[in-house]
């Protein structure tokens, strides 16, 4: 650290005069090295600004340390520069995608939108080939890069320009492969949202979202086959009927949205679009009750890899080493959506009462709270101890 800091002295001219400021300077860089994976996007232009400082540390520090050595010659290859360069042009798209899925922030309608702008802007940049022009830019007579003396071929610049051309392409086609038919859907949620209904007087309020609505009535009985297609266009039908009459509570619920719940107050706690879809739930609403609990149980939110990996850490060892993929999925489904403790209690009291009356169990005798050690050690002999893998009554042969 104190060698990247004067280097970048040296090369910048920095005029840090306060301890202050310079032990700013250097708890922004620890804290950026330390938790990259949080700001990728922050990370990569950190060290497309400061690459000449980098190497430089590096350069320095690589006959004492083997581990600077070895990053000296990664870092000095140019298939590293110009995947900085593709980096730093790509993650400001990305980081917009993955801000739209923040929790608080969430809007279904603006999924399908955003998708779509940033494709473009990928195809564009794939198309222009961008970060190649400015590396060769950075690289000529009197540029940034030119004093580090870095020797660049066409077969090099052919193989980053593939890299740029395969990575854009595969890109794209993950984000494809990752929505495919379910953004239709995602975007048919924002119907629920109550800030979006027009008042009764309005025209066009006889027939908002109509096409959402057909587009959630076919992905939510696409369950039902068989050759009749009646039971499926009857059961299309009561989700529409149902809709109808809750668009007019849908007025009635935008007067009630708490102000916390507001768009203007995001990044929220819970959005508009989720306190509505809880009152879906808990009203007599059977079809779109459904949808509700579907749409409050789908894991959009960006966070919820990083939470599903914390879940695995809570299992314990043993369990997690010999556990089915079901069982597995299933703890880390109870563990990220399950409710709190404290919100859960009734539910753990019915569970214990209910499993108390399906045999008749024997309790164990309370330990005296005495302080005499005698009467306390004779309380705790008389607990009758049992083998937690032993679950069956033993039986006399």
């Amino acid at each position: 650290m104190a060698a990247f800091l004067k280097v970048q002295l040296t090369l910048k001219e920095l005029n840090l005069t306060t301890e202050e400021s310079k032990k700013g300077a250097s708890e922004r860089l620890k804290k950026a090295c330390t938790t990259r994976w949080l700001s990728f996007d922050s990370s990569v232009k950190a060290v497309n600004s400061e690459y000449e400082a980098i190497l430089q540390t590096v350069y320095a520090l690589r006959e004492k340390d083997p581990t600077a050595l070895g990053l000296y010659k990664k870092v000095k290859q140019v298939k590293f520069i110009a995947t900085i360069y593709i980096l730093d042009e790509i993650l400001p798209l990305l980081s917009i995608v993955s801000k739209t899925f923040q929790k608080g922030t969430i809007d279904f309608s603006k999924i399908g939108p955003t998708l779509e702008y940033t494709k473009e802007q990928l195809n564009k940049v794939m198309e222009c080939e961008s970060p190649i022009v400015k590396l060769k830019h950075d690289l000529e007579e009197g540029k940034r890069l030119h004093v580090l003396e870095i020797k660049v071929t066409d077969p090099m610049i052919t193989e980053v320009t593939n890299l740029l051309k395969n990575y854009f392409s595969t890109l794209i086609e993950n984000i494809d492969k990752r929505f495919g038919d379910s953004l239709p859907v995602l975007t048919a949620l924002s119907i629920f949202d109550p800030l979006r209904v027009p008042e009764k007087e309005h025209v066009g309020f006889s027939s908002y979202r109509q096409n959402q609505m057909k587009v959630l009535c076919t992905h939510f009985t696409s369950h039902i086959n068989g050759e009749d297609e009646e039971p499926k266009k009857q059961e299309m039908a009561q989700m529409v009927t149902e809709f109808a009459k809750f668009k007019y509570d849908m007025i009635t619920l935008k007067k009630e949205i708490p102000e916390e719940c507001k768009p203007e107050n995001a990044p929220c706690a819970v959005s508009s679009l989720e306190w509505s879809l809880q009152k879906i739930v808990q009203a007599a609403h059977f079809y779109l009750s459904c949808i509700a609990d579907a749409s409050l149980a789908t894991p959009v939110s960006n966070a919820w890899s990083e939470r599903g990996a914390s879940c695995i850490k809570r299992v314990k060892t043993r369990l997690r080493s010999r556990i089915s993929n079901d069982m597995l999925q299933t703890l880390m489904y109870v563990s990220i959506n399950g409710e709190r403790p404290s919100e859960a209690s009734t539910t753990m009291k019915n569970s214990v009462d209910n499993w108390i009356k399906q045999k008749k169990r024997r309790r164990l005798p309370r330990v005296s709270n005495t302080t005499r050690t005698g009467s306390l050690l004779t309380a705790r002999n008389d607990i009758t101890v049992q083998d937690f893998s032993c679950q069956t009554d033993d039986v006399p042969v």
